[in-house]
């Protein structure tokens, strides 16, 4: 049994559990971390709904992060996973964390998140790595022909997609399909991942929201 969480910016509250590739819906800081309070506010200095609700989830599964995988990082998520890291340090913790592996597919990206991570001081406890999820995949089958196969033969307890399907495209178009099938091979029996992601947005909306709906489109036009 493996468990898909999803949370959208505006519904965090669908939970879905997956066995065997079949999705079904259900219902849905510390003195250590002097900086929390970075890591869990959005821009208006409020607490981040999605994350918040992230933590409070893996709380109540009762279960460590262990080793965790942010599938698609960003200065963003990869603060957050160093405070868990900091609260969440003691083997004993029922929430620890253990290690960490933050993907990006910019390498210019990934020496500003190793940079961060070295500031933030968990740079000890896992890697920053440039990679394409798309690469070294075809047909369900990850192939080891000569392309540098991300994350090979490496399992986690926990796997965050903060917005990644979204920005994949840009990277691995059309590859969004096989996307979490080609994850699901990294997650440990038992484990969990976290999707995060906007809702989509409609074709049209009542009254001034339909603005927004037309200027997507224009967007998405050109």
């Amino acid at each position: 049994m493996k468990t898909l969480l999803y949370y959208s910016i505006t519904t965090i509250a669908l939970i879905l559990t997956w066995e065997n590739r079949f999705c079904n819906a259900i219902s849905a800081v510390s003195e250590n971390a002097p900086f929390l309070s970075e890591f869990v506010t959005n821009n208006e200095g409020k607490v981040d709904p999605v994350l918040n609700h992230i933590q409070n989830t893996q709380e109540s599964l009762g279960r460590p992060y262990g080793d965790f995988l942010d599938a698609g990082t960003g200065i963003y998520s990869l603060r957050w996973i160093a405070s868990l890291l900091h609260r969440h340090s003691n083997p004993g913790d029922k929430l620890h964390m253990s290690s960490f592996v933050a993907v990006t597919a910019d390498e210019n990206f990934r020496r500003d998140c190793q940079a961060k991570a070295e500031e933030w001081g968990v740079n000890d406890l896992g890697e920053v790595c440039v990679g394409n999820w798309a690469a070294g995949y075809n047909d369900n089958n990850i192939e080891h022909n000569g392309e540098e196969t991300l994350c090979k033969s490496k399992m986690f307890d926990t796997i965050l997609c903060d917005y990644l399907v979204g920005a994949v495209d840009y990277f691995a178009p059309f590859f969004q399909d096989q996307l979490f099938l080609r994850l699901d091979k990294h997650l440990k029996p038992g484990g969990v991942m976290y999707l995060t992601g906007l809702n989509p947005i409609p074709e049209k909306a009542d009254g001034a929201a339909d603005i927004f709906c037309r200027i997507t489109k224009l967007r998405d036009a050109c």
